[in-house]
């Protein structure tokens, strides 16, 4: 099962959002994305990102809140 956050990180320079999956069984980061603009193509990248990496089988579950 693969957890998705967002997350925001305030800078001088302005603000950071940061979306992550996280394997919840092992707590492994397993894809993440950072973007100055909170849109779909954050979350769309980290997801790609992690599903590339980790090729999850038939059955992956995907919890976003």
């Amino acid at each position: 099962m693969w957890l998705r956050d967002i997350t925001y990180i305030t800078l001088k320079e302005g603000t950071l959002y940061l979306s992550i999956f996280i394997d919840i069984c092992t707590r492994k980061i397993v894809g993440w994305s950072m973007s100055p603009r909170m849109k779909g193509q954050l979350v769309v990248d980290s997801f790609l990102q992690a599903f590339e990496k980790e090729q999850p089988g038939p059955g992956v579950i995907i919890h976003t809140d």
